[in-house]
């Protein structure tokens, strides 16, 4: 990926360890996004884990990055957990609305919360796969994951390549 042409905000979620969700269609560039920043985080000293879910297998494997499959909503508790004490200091879960079809039942509204804390807490990316509803890009369970991030962000194919969205401005959380 050409670093001058990726948003200053990806910098800022791997220096200030913030926390990004990016929704889409398929192959509009989200993992590849993902991909960047896992290895800008290695660059920078950090410990990355990877969370990917089968049908979003990396292509690339970027050295120094912890990757994990997850199959279903306990293979993705169990890694969280791994995650939170300590195992990674930037986490990359891609993608993070593959476990459930249509809209999220409780216990897969739960891990989706725990998923997007985990990333929060931790700094890094989760990437969405959108559906299009009545003309609008839209992901089930977009209101359970959006207070989770600092920033939210639309990734649709521009040319050749790609294009990030900001979908709200960014703003500091709380701890």
């Amino acid at each position: 990926m050409n670093s001058g042409r990726v948003p200053w905000v990806l910098s800022s979620v791997v220096e200030q360890r913030l926390s990004l969700l990016l929704y889409g269609p398929p192959g509009s560039g989200k993992s590849l996004i993902a991909l960047y920043m896992g290895s800008k985080a290695v660059e920078k000293g950090l410990s990355v884990c990877h969370f990917y879910t089968p049908p979003n297998k990396p292509r690339a494997v970027v050295e120094g990055v912890i990757y994990r499959e997850v199959l279903d909503i306990a293979g993705l508790a169990s890694n969280l957990l791994s995650a939170s004490l300590g195992l990674c200091s930037f986490l990359i879960v891609d993608t993070i609305n593959e476990l459930y079809r249509l809209e999220p039942s409780m216990e897969s509204a739960s891990m989706l919360a725990m998923a997007a804390s985990a990333v929060r807490s931790s700094g890094g990316v989760a990437t969405g796969v959108a559906s299009a509803r009545d003309g609008d890009e839209s992901t089930p369970g977009y209101s359970i994951l959006e207070p989770y991030f600092h920033f939210i962000g639309r990734v649709y194919r521009l040319g050749g390549g790609f294009a990030l969205e900001l979908q709200k401005p960014y703003r500091k959380y709380s701890t």
